[in-house]
């Protein structure tokens, strides 16, 4: 039994004299190199600018040339630059080999990279157009081969693509080309969300969704009340859909639009939606109530007097102008309201600022006759909500022995503003709008 062991031992002897005597031999995985192509993603059928940054990662060894292979279906029209100044160069060559693949590349020669070095060439580069009917980003792969030597020479003298993940050889091209949207912003109040949610779609180029997660940014587009877009701008696609759930306006406006955006795609605007300010009071049997609401240039108050219970509402800038033939507006605002029960009487007063009371005149939109200066009937109009009724400045109560149901009671100084003052009758059939 003892010699067996002593068998063993020896044999254990011969092995581990065997093991130190083999000598390591260089190779490729001491002498890694980094390749990173930038930007990730473009726009299919055209030509764009790219970079390729090799970053020699060796602890003692050169980097000296590199091939560098882009996808067969891409073009390289030219070099831009090289980040490296001569004697490095960069130059088109119409056929290299890098492994098994052969075709047109960029040839970089004379990098005398040191271990931590970097170089940066930048192409123009032409991708390829995606497929009409495509449904998601294609990405395709660059080749490179770097070598020890400043003339690619030498059969043992490659360096090794670093596989740790310090590289990236991908360039995705987006099968989207545009952008549309599925659900149009809707006519709101102001401060209020749009609802339903606004959201966008990526499409390809035959129309049709694609699944993308691109980042879609909307903006203001036609923005007839000055306002400002609230609330979360930027969304990623999911699904090739940005649903933006909390989009609100700051001013009153008609024929506001949106535009939607992402980087390489055709932007989409919107249909056109009305934004609308309006406020709403409870007037209890037998009591007063009123509303007020103010713009950049103006004031508009509505009081209704005692009598049956009922709401108030004001609102300004709803529906289509309000336009009196022969009158440059002062305010290019408007104003309407609603008294649900029609019998209460109504005095309005309205404040133009930084506004002289020469000239000014009270435009007047209803849907029942009422008199213009010179006592002349009011013409029939369109008002703002797009019923018929009759717009024309409303003439001065004084002018009547009998004041008509609605006339301008002032038109008087206040500093350095106009105020108008308006008084309506109970029980006439509707609601007017106003303005200077």
């Amino acid at each position: 039994m003892s010699e067996v062991i002593g068998r063993h031992k020896w044999a254990a002897a011969i092995v581990v004299l065997f093991t130190l005597a083999v000598v390591p031999t260089a190779s490729a995985a001491d002498k890694p190199f980094s390749v990173v192509i930038s930007p990730r993603t473009v726009t299919g059928g055209t030509t764009v600018t790219m970079t390729a940054t090799l970053t020699n990662k060796t602890d003692d060894q050169r980097l000296g040339a590199a091939n560098l292979l882009p996808p067969a279906q891409f073009t390289i029209t030219s070099i831009v630059g090289l980040s490296k100044p001569p004697p490095a160069t960069a130059k088109l060559s119409s056929k290299c080999r890098v492994d098994a693949l052969d075709g047109p590349c960029v040839q970089l020669r004379h990098l005398a990279l040191r271990p931590g070095q970097s170089v940066t060439v930048t192409m123009s580069v032409t991708v390829p157009a995606p497929a009409a009917n495509c449904q998601s980003d294609t990405t395709y792969t660059w080749s490179v081969k770097a070598k020890q030597d400043d003339d690619f020479a030498g059969d043992s003298d490659d360096l090794d693509l670093d596989s740790s993940g310090g590289s990236r050889l991908t360039t995705t091209v987006r099968c989207a080309v545009a952008l549309k949207f599925v659900t149009q912003p809707s006519n709101a109040a102001v401060g209020q969300p749009i609802t339903p949610p606004v959201s966008i779609e990526t499409v390809n180029a035959s129309g049709n969704k694609v699944n993308s997660s691109a980042p879609i940014t909307i903006a203001l587009g036609n923005n007839p009340g000055g306002a400002t877009l609230g609330g979360t701008t930027t969304e990623d696609a999911v699904d090739g859909v940005a649903t933006f759930s909390d989009l609100t306006l700051n001013k009153p406006g008609v024929g506001y639009t949106l535009v939607a955006s992402s980087p390489g795609l055709t932007a989409a605007t919107s249909n056109a939606f009305n934004e609308t300010n309006t406020t709403t009071t409870t007037c209890p049997q037998g009591q007063a109530c009123s509303t007020s609401l103010s713009t950049s240039v103006s004031t508009f108050q509505v009081t209704a007097n005692p009598g049956p219970a009922g709401t108030l509402s004001e609102s300004v800038d709803v529906g289509t102008p309000l336009m009196c033939a022969g009158y440059a507006a002062r305010d290019p605002n408007w104003f309407g309201f609603v008294e649900s029960t029609g019998n209460r009487s109504k005095l309005i007063t309205y404040t133009l600022d930084n506004t002289r009371p020469a000239g000014v005149e009270f435009c007047f939109g209803a849907p029942y006759e009422f008199e213009t200066p010179g006592d002349h009937p009011a013409p029939p109009g369109t008002l703002p909500d797009g019923t018929s009724g009759f717009v024309g400045l409303l003439e001065r109560c004084e002018s009547f022995s009998e004041p008509p149901e609605a006339c301008v009671q002032s038109i008087v100084a206040d500093g350095p503003n106009t105020v108008v003052t308006v008084r309506i009758d109970a029980g006439l059939p509707g609601d007017p709008w106003g303005h200077g």
